[in-house]
């Protein structure tokens, strides 16, 4: 899972460097909730793995929000489009 979330992750980060936060969105938002939900359904309480788990979800957010405000900015339709 911690392989999942790492490859997730930067795969998010180069799409946003290239083309700006607000290209794919969805896809990219749809994504990280994905893998966020799959790390909760397996994270034990007080394990190591939870902080990680903390750690991808607030960043995860942090790029919503950044691509939502991208968006708000005129950028794309969040497609990509």
């Amino acid at each position: 899972m911690l392989g999942l979330m790492a490859i997730s992750a930067a795969i998010i980060v180069y799409r946003t460097i290239r083309l700006g936060a607000e290209y794919h969105l969805v896809e990219n938002a749809a994504m990280a909730v994905v893998v966020s939900v799959a790390a909760s359904i397996i994270a034990e309480p007080g394990h190591w793995f939870a902080w990680v788990r903390y750690v991808y979800v607030a960043l995860g957010a942090a790029y919503i929000v950044y691509g939502a405000y991208g968006k708000y900015k005129g950028g794309t339709d969040g497609y990509g489009q």
